[in-house]
């Protein structure tokens, strides 16, 4: 009984631990580190001495009781919340399957760091990244996201698993992640949103995930969302999901991958491996 109570103790140690990992690499604040705070409720975290909420408030206490709050102070404020919430949220095993649910996420994750939490964009936008060579990314209309999400989340639902390969599930769980990055219904944060989303689902469904594929490559479920919807046909880059696909067998643990980010560059020699103009 004693042996089971430790190895209880230890689980829910390693559990919360791999939590924060992913927290930390989900969330993108450049040259700014946590607090000294944050690192000690971190710990009692972990050990299952202080809850959540309780952590939270120490936190906001903390950082209103500072005289002058500047940007980055600021900054590390949103840090050591988000990670946390990040945590709790990974925590968390509710889930339905539908569209309410991930807008919640969001409306979660963000509140009073971004003002649109949990709310639509209300303008359209591109993205510019280094895997697209800096050519923009256009995503959908703001006026097209709702009925787009319905779409994608009822292509989802009525999807049978029961009769599909290993391959096909995958690549279906490719195509409908990438579909919801593809609307990109957020002005920021759709990429955390998107994987603390995919986490719970994948979680829902059964699966005993490997989130060290988080800890180790999030870069890469990044950029392999990017390469799905990356299309630049004068230039002969085609979009193709393998990129997502082999971040998806790690992160469900089919086999040992060793994506790497770097190892796959968007230029003109990628092979054609697949042509995706709408979905």
């Amino acid at each position: 009984m004693l042996e089971e109570k430790k190895s209880s103790i230890k689980n829910n140690y390693n559990t919360k631990t791999s939590y924060l990992d992913v927290a930390n690499n989900l969330t993108f604040f450049n040259h700014i580190e946590h607090s000294d705070l944050y690192n000690n409720l971190s710990n009692k975290y972990i050990k299952s001495e202080l809850e959540y909420f309780e952590i939270e408030q120490n936190l906001k206490n903390f950082y209103h009781s500072l005289h002058e709050i500047n940007s980055d102070i600021k900054h590390q404020k949103d840090y050591d919340i988000l990670c946390f919430r990040i945590a709790y949220m990974l925590g968390n095993k509710s889930f339905v399957l539908n569209p309410v649910v991930f807008k919640n996420i969001h409306s979660f994750l963000y509140k009073d760091i971004f003002d649109f939490s949990g709310n639509f964009r209300e303008y359209n936008i591109s993205q510019k990244e280094s895997l697209s060579n800096h050519y923009p990314i256009n995503f959908i209309d703001y006026k097209d996201i709702d009925k787009s999400l319905i779409y994608v989340f009822d292509k989802e639902l009525s999807y049978d698993y029961s009769t599909s390969s290993q391959n096909d599930m995958i690549r279906n769980f490719a195509n409908f992640f990438s579909s919801i990055w593809e609307i990109h219904p957020f002005v920021e944060g759709n990429t955390c949103t998107i994987s603390i989303f995919m986490i719970k689902y994948l979680v829902h469904l059964g699966f005993n995930l490997n989130l060290s594929a988080f800890s180790d490559n999030s870069s890469v479920f990044k950029n392999g969302l990017i390469r799905s919807v990356y299309n630049n046909f004068p230039m002969d880059i085609y979009a193709n999901f393998d990129l997502l696909i082999s971040f998806l067998e790690s992160l469900l643990n089919l086999h040992s991958n060793d994506s790497n980010s770097n190892k796959i560059e968007v230029n003109s020699t990628i092979p054609k491996l697949s042509v995706k103009v709408s979905k």
